[in-house]
């Protein structure tokens, strides 16, 4: 265990950095951490907390573009030997360019405001990397090169930025459907098994996310869930597979952007109140 660690550990995480940013991004912020839920026991927003979850997801993000933008280069022969030392530093420079150019101060032409990012015990040897490595392949410092990432992200549509603030959660679902398994997660308090169908985004204002799921039983309500209402757990085997009505509604939800109009619908009572409405 290192110095710097050991530093961090013996004062509780109090090592701190600084960030300058933009008025728009500080806005942008405070909206995501009322939407996304990232607030104090006051319920008042807490910048710290979302940005100590999104930089991980953030940095990881930015170096699969800089390994894309190396395989492109590759295939097109103008770099071509890893251990030619000269193509290996157009390399590492070639990746400082996408980053200045294009995040380095878009966004923050007048730097009013200042976010503090305290690392978490589970972000703390993140920290510590970009610190150190990251920062010198960057060639920007510490401060700049956080700031580069907000500018990204605030770039983006929110149902994007929601996407990164739960993309731990966003893998487990994801997953689960790719092995055709239920899930069990934990929502209100208790822990329930569901069938992920799909992850849908609203493309109203609102622009939020929603898991649409079934329950992991027979004639099982289906389930509108936003991102943030529930906590995946662990997979499980499916007990009755979804039938091609409960598929046709969530397709129905989806096309027709009702997706937040409650979190369970059973198909038999929303049949009903069809034929009723259409008597």
């Amino acid at each position: 265990m290192n110095d710097i660690l050991l530093t961090l550990l013996k004062h509780e995480y109090s090592e701190k950095f600084k960030v300058r940013i933009s008025r728009y991004c500080f806005l942008v912020l405070l909206n995501d951490c009322q939407a996304f839920g990232s607030v104090n026991k006051k319920e008042a927003p807490n910048i710290c907390g979302l940005l100590n979850k999104l930089m991980p997801t953030l940095v990881k993000q930015r170096e699969k573009r800089q390994t894309l933008i190396h395989a492109k280069l590759a295939e097109s022969e103008m770099l071509k030997s890893e251990s030619n030392s000269y193509e290996e530093k157009t390399r590492e420079y070639l990746d400082t360019i996408y980053d200045q150019v294009y995040f380095g101060d878009y966004l923050s032409e007048t730097l009013s405001e200042s976010v503090w990012i305290r690392p978490n015990r589970e972000t703390l040897l993140f920290f510590e990397r970009i610190t150190g490595q990251v920062i010198e392949k960057s060639q920007m410092d510490l401060s700049k090169y956080l700031r580069s990432l907000i500018v990204e992200y605030c770039s983006i549509p929110q149902f994007k930025r929601e996407q990164l603030y739960f993309k731990k959660e966003i893998d487990s679902i994801e997953l689960a459907i790719s092995h055709g398994n239920a899930l069990a997660v934990k929502r209100k308090g208790d822990r329930e098994e569901i069938i992920p169908i799909t992850i849908a985004a609203e493309f109203t204002w609102e622009q939020k996310n929603y898991l649409m799921a079934v329950e992991n039983k027979g004639q099982g309500k289906i389930l509108s869930l936003p991102l943030g209402t529930f906590v995946p757990l662990y997979e499980d085997k499916i007990v009755n597979s979804p039938n091609e009505e409960q598929l046709n509604f969530i397709g129905k939800l989806i096309d027709d952007g009702t997706l937040g109009t409650k979190e369970e619908f059973d198909i038999e009572e929303e049949t009903k109140n069809v034929l009723e409405q259409k008597g």
